[in-house]
Order: structure tokens, then sequence, then C-alpha cells
């Protein structure tokens, strides 16, 4: 069960997450032209934004439960990312034979905000 301050903790971590990406997403789009329906653009958004959300939640319930191996869930949610990465958006990135720098950000920029707002606001609390 969830406890009434782990759900405003997670509550907080959604807005915050939102707002980051949201902010990243309008930037990479409207300054730098990247289009959204290249290079998995939405996609990487989306899973980036979803596997934090679902990485922080299961950090902080594990902290109430196991406080000792939430650096190691961490760690295991960050091989996940990888392993996704390199199954899912790797092949597509790379089917010309080479990963542009717009396809690296596609992914790498919201991956990248999203660890950061994961980080801060789990060792915050």
């Amino acid at each position: 069960m969830i406890t009434k301050s782990e759900y405003i903790r997670i509550a907080k971590f959604t807005l915050v997450l939102l707002i980051m990406l949201a902010f990243s997403y309008g930037v990479q789009v409207g300054l730098f032209g990247f289009s959204p329906n290249q290079n998995m653009f939405n996609e990487a958004y989306l899973f980036n934004g979803f596997f934090a959300l679902a990485s922080f939640v299961v950090l902080v319930l594990l902290s109430r439960v196991f406080p000792g191996i939430t650096g190691f869930a961490f760690m295991v949610g960050s091989g996940l990312k990888f392993l996704v990465f390199f199954s899912v958006f790797y092949p597509v990135y790379h089917a010309d034979g080479q990963i542009s720098s717009v396809e690296f950000a596609s992914f790498f920029v919201p991956y990248a905000i999203a660890l950061c707002v994961e980080l801060l606001l789990f060792v915050k609390n």
C-alpha cells in the first residue's frame, strides 16, 4: 500500500518530470527543428518518461521495505533502459550505417533529463 507521503512524492516527481520533458521537447522541436515524426522522437520521449516514472515508483516503494537495495534497483533500471535502447532504438537509428547527432539527441536528451530528475528528486527525500 502506498502511503500518503509516498503518493505526494510520486505526484511531485510526475509533475516535475512532465514539465521538464515538455520543455525539452518544445526546445528540440521549436528551436532546433527536430521533426516529431522522425527518428522515433515521440517514442523516445514516451519511453523515457514512462520508464522513469515506473522506476521512481519502484525505488520509492523499495526504499521503504528494502532500503539497502535501492542503489542496486536503480542500476537495474538503468540497465533495462539501455537494453531497450540497444534492442529497439539502436537498430532503427543505425539502419543507414551511422547514428546522426539528431538521432542521438532524440533518445539521449529525454534520457538524460529523466535520469537527472529521477536522481535529484529521489535523493532529495
